[in-house]
């Protein structure tokens, strides 16, 4: 049965009653608040336009999801707390956060219903990457690969990969 589903540009603090289908694009360790008590789980969601949000799960609510939001896996999400979240803490270009605790309703979106995966990576050439480090995003992931011949012509592969915050 089809859903009456909202994109995540049009989900707000003022929304109420919203169901996203959404893909998990990162789900990070879980990590403890510089100072208190407080543990946290970081995510990013992406929707079908290519819209992405950043969640936030604290405390005991992480052990509720340790199964659950699975990198690259697609989900019905509802019911998540949104917030206004500080531009210091926001890595992806979306001005609110998703609190998800024992309220949020989570349902796994069947495999012949996926069709949410939209453009998550976007690459640009190595002399262009200047530019997008002062996009409107304040964390991106640099790729490299570098191709180098040896003298018999034969081709050595070097890769490295690191992310960067600004």
């Amino acid at each position: 049965m089809p859903r009456d589903c909202k994109l995540i540009l049009e989900i707000t603090d003022h929304t109420r009653n919203w169901i996203a289908k959404i893909q998990v694009n990162d789900k990070s360790l879980t990590h403890q608040a510089r100072y208190g008590t407080k543990r946290y789980q970081r995510l990013t969601f992406s929707d079908s336009k290519g819209n992405r949000v950043q969640a936030t799960i604290f405390d005991s609510d992480i052990s509720l999801f340790q199964h659950t939001f699975s990198p690259m896996k697609s989900y019905y999400v509802s019911d998540a707390c949104v917030n206004p979240i500080d531009p210091k803490y926001r890595y992806v270009s979306n001005n609110y956060q998703w609190i998800i605790n024992n309220r949020t309703r989570v349902e796994d979106v069947e495999e012949n219903e996926e069709d949410v995966s939209e453009e998550i990576y976007k690459f640009v050439p190595f002399n262009d990457l200047n530019a997008h480090m002062n996009s409107d995003t304040n964390r991106f992931c640099c790729y490299c690969l570098g191709c180098l011949t040896n003298e018999n012509g034969k081709i050595r592969h070097n890769y490295s990969s690191r992310n960067y915050s600004y």
